[in-house]
C-alpha cells in the first residue's frame, strides 16, 4: 500500500488515521462526505487537522465501503465489531510500515481543529510508550481522539475479537494518560438534526453583518 505523506517535516513517525467505517445509520448517509460550510467535506476537514502532525494519513473504512477520496483506505477486518476493529487494522498497518504510533480520529468531528490536537501530540511525545487520549471533563477518556502506540496491536485485536468489544471500557482499565481539550472539539454529530444545527450555526457565525 502506498500512503500519502504530509509535506511538512515531522519529528516522529506518527500515522494519522480517520475512522470512517461506521454505518451512519442515524445520519442516513456517509458522514465522511458531508459538506462543511467551508466547501470541503467532513473527511477533508479532519484530514487537514491531522496533516500538520502526521507523516501519513489513511482512512479506516468498512470492507465494502466506497469513499470519494485521494487518501488510501484501510478496511476493517469486521465493521460489525465496532471501532476496536478499525483501530486494530490501523495498528497492523502502522507495524508493517514502521510507524511508532497511530493518531486515531473519528470522522464526525466538525468543530475539531489542528490547534486542538497540539497538546495531545506534545503529551505523547513526552511519553511515547503510553496511550494518550483526549478528554473534555478530565474524567472520561475519548478513545476516538487518541494516540495508540503500535505495540498495542495485539491487545486491540483481542478486544475486537472478544465478547466485550467496547473500546471505552477497555481503555478505562488500561494504563493511559489524558489531555483535556475543548468539549466542542470532540463533540460528534450523529443525526441530520445535529449536523444541520452545527452547519447553520457556523454559517451565521461567519456571515457578514450585512448578511445577518
Amino acid at each position: 500500500m502506498t500512503i500519502h505523506s504530509s509535506q511538512t517535516t515531522q519529528r516522529l513517525s506518527l500515522l494519522g488515521a480517520i475512522l470512517a467505517g461506521g454505518r451512519s445509520s442515524r445520519m442516513g448517509s456517509s458522514k465522511a462526505m458531508l459538506p462543511m460550510p467551508t466547501g470541503t467535506t467532513l473527511l477533508e476537514h479532519v484530514a487537514a487537522c491531522l496533516n500538520p502532525y502526521c507523516r501519513s494519513i489513511v482512512v479506516s473504512v468498512a470492507p465494502s465501503q466506497q469513499l470519494t477520496t485521494s487518501l488510501p483506505t484501510v478496511p476493517d477486518t469486521d465493521a460489525s465489531q465496532g471501532p476496536a476493529s478499525g483501530i486494530a487494522s490501523v495498528l497492523q498497518l502502522a507495524n508493517q510500515q514502521g510507524f511508532a504510533a497511530a493518531m486515531i480520529v473519528s470522522v464526525d468531528l466538525p468543530a475539531l481543529t489542528a490547534i486542538d490536537l497540539a497538546p495531545l501530540i506534545a503529551a505523547w511525545e513526552a511519553d511515547p510508550d503510553r496511550i494518550t487520549a483526549t478528554t473534555a471533563d478530565g474524567k472520561f477518556p475519548e478513545p476516538l481522539v487518541a494516540i495508540y502506540p503500535a505495540t498495542y496491536l495485539e491487545q486491540l485485536t483481542a478486544v475486537a475479537c472478544g465478547a466485550d468489544r467496547s473500546i471505552m471500557r477497555w481503555l478505562r482499565r488500561t494504563p493511559h494518560q489524558t489531555i483535556t481539550i475543548r468539549r466542542e472539539a470532540i463533540q460528534d454529530v450523529d443525526t441530520p438534526e445535529q449536523w444541520n444545527a452545527y452547519h447553520d450555526r457556523e454559517v451565521r457565525k461567519n456571515a457578514r453583518p450585512s448578511d445577518r
